[in-house]
C-alpha cells in the first residue's frame, strides 16, 4: 500500500479521519479521508489501480455508499468495505454481524484501522523514520514541554477518584 483513501459518513467521518492519521503515522503511507459525496466529486478522479480505498458503511439505511464502493472497485482491486449490512459476497468486505445506532459505530470501526496500522507496522518493521526527521523533532516536539507532568497528574487524579 503506497497511498490510501478512507471514506465514511456521519459519525464514521471521525473514524476515517483517525484511520488516515494512524496510516500516515505508523505505516508512513500518504492517506486522505473524505465523506462519500466529497469523494465522488473530484478526489475519485485521481484513482488508479495502485490506490487502496477503505469504506465504512455501518449504521446506515441507504445503499449509496455501497454503490460508490462497487464503482471504486472497478478501478482498484484494493477496495475494502467495513459494513453491518448484507450485500453481495464480494471480496474485500468485512462484515460486522450486528446493527447498532450509527452514533456508536466508531467505537468498533476505529479499532480496525488501529489494528491494521499496528499489525502492518510490525510486519514491515516500519518503526524508523527518515534520518532527517530527527531534525524536525529537535526543532518542534510533538508533545508539550510539560507532557510528562500533565500525564502524571491525570493518572494521580484518576487513582484518587477510583479510591473515593
Amino acid at each position: 500500500m503506497e497511498k490510501a483513501i478512507l471514506v465514511g459518513d456521519g459519525a464514521n467521518l471521525a473514524t476515517v479521519r483517525e484511520g488516515a492519521l494512524k496510516f500516515q503515522e505508523t505505516l508512513k503511507v500518504s492517506t486522505v479521508y473524505y465523506e462519500s459525496e466529497e469523494f465522488i466529486h473530484g478526489p475519485d478522479m485521481q484513482l488508479t489501480p495502485d490506490y487502496s480505498v477503505f469504506f465504512i458503511d455501518c449504521g446506515k439505511t441507504s445503499d449509496r455508499l455501497y454503490d460508490i464502493y462497487k464503482a471504486t472497485s472497478l478501478i482498484t482491486e484494493h477496495c475494502y468495505m467495513i459494513t453491518d449490512q448484507v450485500h453481495d459476497k464480494r471480496n474485500g468486505q468485512i462484515r460486522i454481524p450486528c446493527r447498532l445506532p450509527a452514533e456508536i459505530t466508531p467505537l468498533y470501526t476505529a479499532a480496525l484501522f488501529q489494528y491494521i496500522a499496528a499489525h502492518v507496522t510490525k510486519e514491515k518493521n516500519n518503526f524508523t523514520c527518515h534520518p532527517l526527521f530527527s531534525r524536525m523533532e529537535q526543532a518542534v516536539s510533538p508533545k508539550t514541554e510539560d507532557y510528562d507532568r500533565i500525564m502524571k497528574e491525570k493518572l494521580e487524579r484518576s487513582r484518587r477518584e477510583e479510591n473515593g
